[in-house]
């Protein structure tokens, strides 16, 4: 709901800065094709990639079946 953000939109900006910059937080780091700010971004992705590997487990031999027989 907007307006009741855990995030503190300074501290978000002076991320965004020092990843700009590559400074900071940011220094040493290789670009990211990503910038996930936030606990729940961090959950968000968390859960989706779960659930994304879980699929893969269930359908694993179906995704590998089409390799060329050896």
């Amino acid at each position: 709901m907007a307006g009741s953000e855990k995030g503190d939109p300074d501290k978000a900006m002076e991320v965004v800065v020092d990843v700009v910059r590559g400074e900071g937080k940011a220094k040493g780091k290789p670009w990211s094709l990503y910038l996930a700010l936030g606990d729940d971004a961090d959950a968000n992705i968390r859960q989706r990639s779960m659930k994304l590997l879980n699929h893969v487990d269930q359908w694993g031999d179906v995704i590998k079946s089409v390799n060329f027989d050896e």
